[in-house]
């Protein structure tokens, strides 16, 4: 392969996808340092890449997994990708339209799984089934570096957080009468982004009550704009005071804000995911189904973490009946502290 290779990798998924997908591009890096390296990914999530030190190029595509695959926006997408004259693409989040563009666009070597009806769009097919969720989702990404002879090695997310957001989201906490670095701020993302089930809003409001009833530690609530009917109940009759910042954060911001906190709780979620890559230890609560299970899903990398899940008893009932992960509701706002408090303590050396 010639030394100056370009190689697009195309992830036009979610927050938790994009960055579970980053460690190919320091795993392809490390192989191949003069490569360049660009993602393909929604323009609303593309800030998250443009502080990546192994990622040169970042293409923001309006819209691309706001409608259905097909023919929408796709002679646009071509044009975008074909003026990179990109040598190699990746195509790791399948969908017809994204291995139609790679392959109109002209792009000599695709890359993409084997058993969909468009894999003959790619041509080079990698036998890959995430169905059965058996592996972590970084391991199955790196399947689809095989062809390049790109294996990995320790890679994990990593992001940076640049000084100009750091420095935002402090002076935004001091102007709410927080003390950042001196106070011990816990991150509550009570929301899922509607990808997993959640647990119930009780648990997370009693939980804040313990979080805010403790010296030192304060409770900052995170969310999206579409997830503040979930703050609101978990918020209503809360002790204590803590901080809502939910509707209110961009990518960036939440990535600066986690930053400063000295850990997160939260269900299996795209913000999980951006703590746990900005070294921010995290307490995740998953439910068993296969879809949604840690084994895939999980928190990912040396970053401190805990996963807490159902007993099996329990999950096997909600299976049978296809459940939806409501068994969620019998990890206790209890079991949740514990985990946090040994996760804060393996923080502090203790």
């Amino acid at each position: 392969m010639k030394p100056d290779m370009r190689i697009l990798i195309v992830r036009t998924d979610r927050i938790g996808d994009i960055i579970l997908t980053t460690p190919l591009a320091q795993a392809i890096k490390r192989a191949f340092p003069s490569w360049h390296v660009a993602f393909l990914v929604d323009d609303r999530l593309s800030d998250l890449l443009r502080c990546h030190k192994s990622i040169d190029e970042v293409i923001p595509v309006p819209g691309l997994e706001r409608g259905k695959d097909g023919s929408s926006g796709l002679s646009a997408l071509v044009k975008v990708i074909r003026s990179g004259r990109f040598d190699v693409a990746v195509v790791v989040s399948p969908s017809l339209r994204n291995a139609l563009a790679v392959r109109l666009a002209g792009i000599p070597l695709r890359i993409g799984t084997r058993y969909r009806p468009y894999s003959p769009l790619f041509n080079r097919r990698v036998p890959l089934h995430r169905k059965p969720s058996l592996r972590h989702e970084v391991e199955y990404n790196f399947d689809l570096l095989a062809p390049l002879g790109v294996s990995q090695e320790g890679e994990e997310p990593r992001l940076q957080v640049p000084e100009e957001a750091s420095r935002g989201i402090r002076k935004s906490l001091t102007a709410r009468g927080l003390a950042p670095g001196k106070e011990g701020l816990i991150a509550v993302h009570p929301g899922s982004g509607g990808s997993s089930a959640r647990w119930p809003a009780g648990h997370f409001r009693d939980l804040i009550g313990l979080v805010e009833g403790s010296d030192g530690l304060r409770a900052v609530l995170t969310g999206s704009r579409e997830e503040k009917g979930i703050v609101d109940a978990v918020v209503q009759g809360a002790k204590g005071d803590p901080v809502r910042l939910d509707e209110q954060l961009s990518l960036m911001e939440l990535a600066a804000l986690y930053k400063e906190c000295r850990a997160l709780v939260t269900n299996s979620t795209g913000p999980l995911h951006l703590a746990m890559a900005v070294g921010t230890p995290v307490v995740g609560l998953y439910c068993n189904l296969k879809a949604c299970r840690p084994t895939r899903w999980g928190p990912y990398g040396s970053t401190p973490h805990a996963v807490l899940t159902p007993d099996e008893e329990i999950c096997s009932r909600c299976h049978s009946s296809r459940g939806r992960g409501d068994c969620l509701g019998s990890i206790s706002h209890e079991e949740a502290w514990k985990a946090l408090l040994r996760l804060l303590e393996r923080r502090e050396g203790r």
